[in-house]
């Protein structure tokens, strides 16, 4: 049962990748640049990213961040600016080292329950 759980939920979360690299042009345009530094990066190195994001008003944001099999990795909520700095550094949600590879972070920016913006980049990681 939690394997088919576990099945479930990089299906939902490999579809809304897909959903958004297809549609993002439709949307609002509040998200005026997006991208990271260095890309890709070393874990042994300089062991971070780190993410820039422009907006072209104050908004919360959210970042995700998937790996290439599309399993949720790492998320966080910015809040209450227009222009936000990430930094990532290699590790998901539950503290632990990722491993080397393709990564691919949403920016999104949310509308109360209902998703107004998304820009989706890709993040390489050396060891």
């Amino acid at each position: 049962m939690k394997n088919e759980k576990c099945k479930m939920q990089k299906l939902k979360n490999v579809i809304f990748l897909a959903f958004f690299l297809i549609v993002r042009q439709c949307f609002a345009g509040i998200i005026q640049d997006v991208y990271n530094y260095p890309n890709p990066f070393s874990l042994t190195k300089n062991n971070y990213t780190t993410v820039s994001i422009s907006l072209s008003r104050t908004a919360d944001v959210e970042v995700r961040i998937f790996s290439l099999e599309g399993d949720l990795v790492k998320k966080d909520i910015l809040r209450g600016s227009q222009n936000y700095t990430y930094i990532w550094r290699g590790r998901n949600d539950q503290n632990m080292q990722v491993s080397s590879g393709i990564y691919f972070f949403a920016v999104i920016i949310k509308n109360g329950n209902s998703i107004e913006e998304v820009k989706i980049r890709k993040i390489g990681i050396l060891r």
